[in-house]
């Protein structure tokens, strides 16, 4: 090889490497600043000064971000009543009930921290369409649960399977029971 060849080639690998770093550095940028929102969020749901219907839904977004796989919004709503709450989200985007039952495992672990609740019903929404072509949100999955049982939950050992086990009820949309 002449050294004009040589040159050549230590420029153009160079230049390789430069946008190889670029493009990991950016990345990197993006996942710290969502990492930090959820902090942000975490950090707010124990925050006792604010209503706990604010102190769950940030608890929520502290664990599953604001927008799921799809960039769409997480749409968290929660209401209580007498220390029961329902908490509606849009679950991350899936042909497989799994990640459903994961995005709730997620909300039960975040719930931990929140005191003062007794049965907590989450429903995970999903997007279907139906055999019209028509797309509408609906409950993919709903679970009722008792606070006793969420902080009972070692969640460095709780996998999907496990999730039925400890509700006391399961209802699974019609679309992913085939």
């Amino acid at each position: 090889m002449n050294a004009r060849t040589k040159k050549g080639c230590s420029i153009g690998c160079f230049g390789v490497i430069v946008l190889i770093v670029i493009v990991l550095i950016i990345a990197g940028s993006i996942d710290s600043s969502n990492r930090g929102d959820k902090k942000g969020a975490s950090k707010k749901a124990l925050d006792t000064s604010l209503p706990i219907e604010e102190r769950i839904e940030y608890a929520i977004l502290g664990a599953l971000g604001e927008k799921n796989n799809m960039s769409d919004s997480r749409a968290v709503s929660v209401i209580t009543n007498n220390n029961n709450a329902t908490i509606n989200f849009i679950a991350d985007e899936s042909t497989s009930y799994t990640s459903l039952e994961s995005d709730i495992i997620d909300v039960l672990e975040s719930l931990k921290v929140i005191d003062n609740l007794n049965i907590v019903t989450i429903n995970a929404q999903a997007m279907f369409v139906d055999k019209y072509g028509n797309k509408s949100v609906d409950n993919g999955l709903t679970v009722s649960i008792d606070k006793s049982e969420i902080d009972k939950i070692n969640f460095d050992n709780f996998y999907n399977e496990q999730l039925k086990l400890v509700v006391s009820s399961y209802s699974l949309h019609p679309v992913y029971r085939n």
